[in-house]
């Protein structure tokens, strides 16, 4: 397990404060109110070049947290698996250590990233029907959440699952909604899934110290 987690020292020059406010929707989730999507594909692909050591290391730690938190919830063993905004990978390949076809999408994957492919959770570019489960711990990074969450369910087989994550956190740099309050964020979910199981979470790893639920969520 990695103990130490260390902000670069000109972490707060490189992060500065992204300056739009965040407002209510129609689904009264407290949304970043982004210009346009140009803009919000900027800030989200940002993110890595900005803090990319920091992301490595807790990259390597949450292969080892997702391995450990999912390896009893269900068999995913020979089961496809798509990781939505998997960033660097590190879900990716602990689904594969559990025996698992996966591959991640992320607007930015970086350089010669072998687990994850560059591709937007609003517009997936997959067939119909074709994964056993999806996997998404960036929630809070999402702009439309209905087009995820439609999407979400389109490239599932018809007995497929939603594995989310959602926080419990106050959004900092660079989420786009707040996820303290989930029931407004499931209300949308539940047009295009079931939740059939929840239960809490938490990462803690140096300065990092999130809480939140998972969603086992069939479709």
């Amino acid at each position: 397990m990695v103990k130490n987690l260390i902000r670069p020292n000109n972490w707060k020059q490189k992060s500065k404060e992204f300056s739009k406010p965040f407002i209510a929707d129609e689904f009264n989730v407290l949304k970043r109110n982004y210009d346009n999507y140009e803009e919000y594909l900027k800030h989200q692909s940002s993110k890595l070049h900005l803090r990319i050591d920091e992301i490595k290391e807790y990259d390597h730690f949450y292969q080892k947290v997702v391995k450990e938190r999912y390896m009893n919830l269900q068999c995913f063993e020979k089961k496809s698996i798509i990781c939505l905004a998997a960033r660097l990978g590190g879900e990716v390949r602990a689904f594969k250590e559990l025996g698992a076809l996966a591959i991640g999408i992320d607007i930015e994957p970086g350089e010669k990233n072998q687990d994850v492919i560059h591709g937007d959770f609003h517009n997936i570019n997959f067939p119909d029907g074709v994964f056993d489960f999806a996997f998404c711990n960036a929630i809070d990074h999402v702009l439309d959440l209905d087009a995820f969450f439609s999407e979400a369910n389109r490239i599932l087989k018809p007995d497929g699952s939603l594995i989310a994550e959602l926080g419990n956190e106050k959004p900092s740099k660079f989420e786009v909604i707040d996820t303290q309050n989930h029931f407004p964020i499931l209300a949308i979910a539940e047009k295009y899934f079931k939740v059939e199981r929840e239960f809490e979470v938490k990462n803690e790893i140096g300065f990092v110290n999130w809480t939140g639920i998972v969603y086992k969520m069939k479709k």
